[in-house]
């Protein structure tokens, strides 16, 4: 992707990102800069540059009360992306997109508002913190892979991933879709309310199930600069960075400085 079109990107994206913070400071929900927009606040005082979407995830108390608060009052000009508004979409997590814009990768149909550009918004359950409520929630985390992943599309798949992908479609469509997802999600929480030693963790993908986040991560925010905005983090930013990025101030080899999404179609609603 050209810098220009980056720039022209990451321009809707930080509106978004200001749209956002607007909505949850608005109905009072505690949410944190993540994964590389998380790591573009503390080591570039704005996005990568060279990332192509933006991240933020909440504890699932506040996963619900942001849910809440959309049924009531939507966030005007968005439209909110996940199996229970669109089962088909691919995706195992929320997307907030916004109207009026569009980015595709390569495979992807156009979805109206739904192919919108967007925040993505994941959420940390609590778990007791011993290996078998660990290998409980991974092995959950893994079943709503499988029950989202068939429909997503990559342009790195191969055969053997396209055959996989068939497979899942297969047994999850779009009319068992929302409700095998709404069962496996509520599997998730079965550690909600434990008082025992915990910790955090999200299963949004494979890796993530392995990072384990200390149990005092969610208990205070700050706010750190990101361009020319300000953006909630958790303020124990530092030790979700090591976990998930080891020495992050260091920047990448210089061949892995590339979008992850490498979009086919971008329209900025300019």
């Amino acid at each position: 992707m050209k810098d220009s079109d980056i720039k022209k990107l990451q321009e809707v994206e930080l509106q978004i990102l200001k749209d956002f913070d607007a909505y949850c400071t608005k109905h009072g929900i505690d949410y944190s800069l993540s994964g590389g927009t998380l790591l573009g606040a503390v080591r570039h005082q704005g996005f990568i540059p060279w990332d192509d979407d933006t991240d933020s995830i909440m504890t699932r108390e506040n996963h619900k009360k942001f849910f809440k608060a959309w049924e009531e009052d939507p966030m005007e000009g968005y439209v909110l992306q996940n199996v229970y508004t669109d089962p088909t979409c691919g995706n195992n997590h929320t997307k907030i997109r916004k109207k009026g814009t569009k980015f595709l990768t390569e495979g992807e149909e156009d979805r109206g508002d739904f192919s919108g550009i967007w925040i993505d918004l994941f959420v940390m359950d609590k778990v007791d913190n011993n290996e078998e409520a660990l290998a409980y929630m991974r092995k959950t985390g893994r079943e709503i892979y499988k029950i989202t992943r068939g429909y997503a599309t990559s342009r790195h798949d191969g055969v053997k991933r396209k055959l996989q992908r068939a497979v899942l479609r297969a047994m999850y469509n779009e009319k068992n879709i929302p409700q095998k997802y709404a069962e496996a999600d509520q599997a998730l929480q079965k550690f909600a309310d434990t008082e025992n030693d915990f910790v955090w963790m999200d299963v949004a993908c494979e890796p993530e199930m392995y990072r384990v986040l200390p149990a005092n991560l969610a208990d205070e925010y700050v706010r750190l600069p990101f361009c020319d905005g300000q953006f909630k983090v958790f303020k124990e930013y530092d030790k979700i960075l090591t976990i998930r990025f080891g020495d992050y101030m260091q920047l990448p080899p210089v061949e892995q400085r590339v979008c992850l999404h490498n979009p086919s179609v971008i329209i900025t609603g300019e």
